[in-house]
């Protein structure tokens, strides 16, 4: 009989988490029996999916700002055993950090720990299993080091977004999942301690039926108007600053290309990127040419790269790179930075090119030779789509996670 265990994922269901929906209707096919819970809910305008209904009825949220869940901690918090209450301020307090405001907000998340517990005890849920290397994971690791709730974490994000103390976490959890090779080297390169055994890789999949093309990609999609599409959160960290720059260099050569950059956010970051890139596409005259089209369901995506020439993102860093997944998996040639798992998944000259996100004429050159070499860049499209095929099915992720909780199950 397989345990009941918690899928913990941070603001959940956002923009970019169609993945870990998918993961868990497989599990669940497995046979695994599991509650999702998140921090709380995103912004509006991040839940834009067909499944974002149904994954917002099955999911447990730790807060809202509303009276009741607010009252409703408050009892918790109140009715909790005390000496039990005092040992969580007391672990947590044991984070180190120079920074009053980290160590208010670990503080803070004892709170949240505290009703989680109570909603894990009352669902017999034996092991946690988390989506994140932020605050899920902090409150996962008090959890686990208060009650001895087992838990496994995994890595999405490249060492160097993760603050030391987060990755010092891992060393408790019972396995860590990294989404690529490269991560598990610089993971066991920095925490020595690890076994090697306890580090699984499973890349993060996608819907290949879904994301697949009605009409085969044509040598006119080169010839006349040139589509290019983008798609991330609109932070700094995506390079679409640098990418608006490539359009205005194509500009000035009289190459009619057209870009539509797909993806919003619901941070003040997020928001704030958002204004400065429309101010820079207005400034440069490019209104006509580039559009930031915000948040859309995985349907209407398929749709934008249906009909786009090449696919093109510029992440200044990235753990795998989702969105170049399924660009690559809908035959489309792509430019992608020679940044984190990106130059794993796009292999330079046959899927596509890899360029330094910070030089301009690079991406220029590749898009200019996609152009003139519109049958090459079409077997660079069937290519992706056969290494995408081959690796990247959201089904093999979630049947590596099954048999390694399977695995692990019983063990300390």
């Amino acid at each position: 009989m397989m345990n009941k265990i918690a899928i913990f994922i941070p603001e959940f269901p956002g923009q970019t988490h169609t993945f870990f929906w998918n993961e868990a209707k497989a599990l669940k096919k497995l046979g695994r029996e599991l509650v999702i819970f998140s921090t709380q809910k995103p912004e509006k305008n991040t839940q834009v999916h067909a499944w974002s209904k149904d994954a917002l009825k099955e999911t447990n949220f730790l807060f809202s700002w509303t009276i009741p869940t607010i009252l409703s901690l408050i009892r918790d918090v109140l009715f909790f055993n005390k000496k039990q209450f005092i040992q969580l301020l007391r672990l947590a307090s044991k984070y180190k950090t120079h920074s009053i405001f980290k160590k208010l907000k670990h503080y803070t998340l004892t709170l949240f720990c505290i009703r989680l517990i109570l909603k894990i005890k009352k669902k017999n849920i034996t092991h946690i299993h988390v989506h994140s290397y932020s605050n899920c994971l902090t409150m996962t690791h008090l959890i686990h080091h208060l009650e001895g709730v087992s838990y496994s974490v995994t890595l999405h994000n490249q060492l160097d977004d993760i603050a030391p103390e987060q990755i010092k976490k891992f060393e408790s959890a019972r396995f860590i999942v990294t989404i690529t090779e490269e991560l598990k080297y610089l993971l066991l390169k920095q925490l020595p301690s690890l076994s090697p055994n306890r580090v699984i890789v499973a890349p993060m999949g996608i819907d290949t039926q879904l994301f697949k093309r009605k009409k085969a990609l044509t040598v006119e999609k080169f010839t006349k108007k040139i589509r290019l599409v983008s798609c991330g959160r609109l932070n700094p960290g995506k390079g679409f600053s640098s990418l608006i720059d490539v359009v205005a260099c194509l500009s000035k050569e009289d190459i009619p290309v057209q870009l539509t950059i797909i993806g919003g956010g619901g941070s003040a970051l997020e928001r704030k990127h958002e204004w400065v890139l429309r101010k820079k596409i207005k400034s440069l005259g490019l209104s006509k040419q580039i559009q930031l089209l915000g948040s859309v369901p995985n349907e209407k995506l398929v749709r934008y790269l249906e009909n786009a020439s090449i696919f093109i993102l510029l992440s200044h860093q990235e753990g795998l790179g989702m969105a170049i997944v399924e660009a690559m998996s809908m035959q489309l040639p792509v430019i992608g930075s020679d940044r984190g798992g990106i130059k794993k998944l796009v292999v330079d000259s046959v899927t596509g090119y890899r360029v330094s996100p910070t030089k301009i004429q690079e991406s220029t050159k590749a898009i200019k030779t996609l152009i003139n070499n519109p049958k090459k860049a079409i077997e660079m499209g069937k290519k992706g789509r056969e290494k995408i095929e081959s690796r990247y099915s959201y089904k093999k992720s979630a049947k590596i996670l099954n048999t390694t909780l399977s695995q692990k199950e019983g063990l300390a």
